[in-house]
C-alpha cells in the first residue's frame, strides 16, 4: 500500500493516449494524495511545453501510442529538463528487449501498462528519488536476457575502471543513489560524485542510466531486486 506524505506529492504528467494506463486506474490516480496529475497530452512537442510550464518530477510516456515517436519519445524527453525523471509505459511482453531500449533511451523505468495502480505510484515516487524501476512482470524477463547475453569478465568488459570504480558501477547497477551509495561505502557525498563523474567519463556514457544499461549488459546489478532498487 503506498503511503501519502502530505505536502510532498510527486508531480505527474501524462504523455500518451487514453490507452496510457488501465481506465479505472486514472481516477485513482488522480484521487491519489501520494501523486499529482498536473497535465496530460499526446503529443511530445506540447509536452515539452508544459515541461518547462508545469514542473513535473515525472513523466509517465506511453512509448506504444501511436502518435508518439516510440522510444525516441523518452530520449527528447528526459533531456528537454534535467531534472524531471521519465517513467515509460508499454504493453510489452517480458521477452522483449522493451526494457532495455527504454533505458537507454533515457527512461528512468518501464512499467507494464497492466500494471496495479500502487505500482505505477511506487514506480513513480521511486524514479523521483533516483531509483531505477522495472515492473514486476517485465523484470525476469529483463534479467534473463542479460544472464545470457555476456560470457565477459567485468574486468574485460570495462578494462579502464579501477577496483573501486568498478564497486561504485556495480551499486550503480543495483540501483542505489549517491547517498546510499556513499553511506554504504563510508565515504562522502562528494566523494561519491566525483566516482561517478569519473566512471560516467571512462564508459562514455551521457547519464547514470546509460552506464546502468552497460552494467547490467555485464551482469552487474542482479544481486540487487528489479523491480524497485534504491
Amino acid at each position: 500500500m503506498t503511503t501519502a506524505v502530505p505536502g510532498n506529492a510527486v508531480r505527474i504528467l501524462l504523455v500518451g493516449g487514453v490507452s496510457l494506463l488501465q481506465p479505472r486506474s486514472l481516477p485513482d490516480l488522480d484521487a491519489s494524495e501520494a501523486v499529482e496529475v498536473v497535465g496530460r497530452t499526446g503529443r511530445v512537442d506540447s509536452a515539452i511545453e508544459l515541461l518547462h510550464h508545469l514542473g513535473p518530477d515525472v513523466v509517465i510516456v506511453d512509448i506504444d501510442d501511436d502518435g508518439l515517436p516510440g522510444f525516441e519519445a523518452c530520449a527528447l524527453l528526459s533531456r528537454a529538463r534535467q531534472h524531471c525523471r521519465v517513467l515509460a509505459v508499454s504493453a510489452c511482453a517480458a521477452g522483449e528487449p522493451s526494457a532495455e531500449r527504454a533505458l537507454a533511451a533515457g527512461a528512468h523505468g518501464l512499467l507494464s501498462r497492466y500494471s496495479a495502480l500502487d505500482e505505477v505510484i511506487t514506480g513513480a515516487r521511486a524514479v523521483n528519488n533516483g531509483c531505477l524501476v522495472l515492473g514486476s512482470d517485465l523484470a525476469t524477463g529483463f534479467v534473463a536476457r542479460l544472464h545470457g547475453r555476456s560470457g565477459r569478465s567485468v574486468f574485460e568488459e570495462f578494462p579502464t575502471l579501477t577496483r573501486r570504480e568498478r564497486e561504485i558501477l556495480e551499486l550503480l547497477a543495483q540501483g542505489l543513489d549517491n547517498r546510499s551509495i556513499a553511506r554504504r561505502l563510508f565515504l562522502s557525498d562528494k566523494t561519491i560524485r566525483n566516482h561517478v563523474s569519473t566512471v560516467l567519463g571512462k564508459l562514455g556514457a551521457k547519464s547514470r542510466v546509460q552506464a546502468v544499461v552497460r552494467a547490467r549488459r555485464a551482469g552487474m546489478g542482479l544481486a540487487a531486486p528489479t523491480r524497485q532498487v534504491g
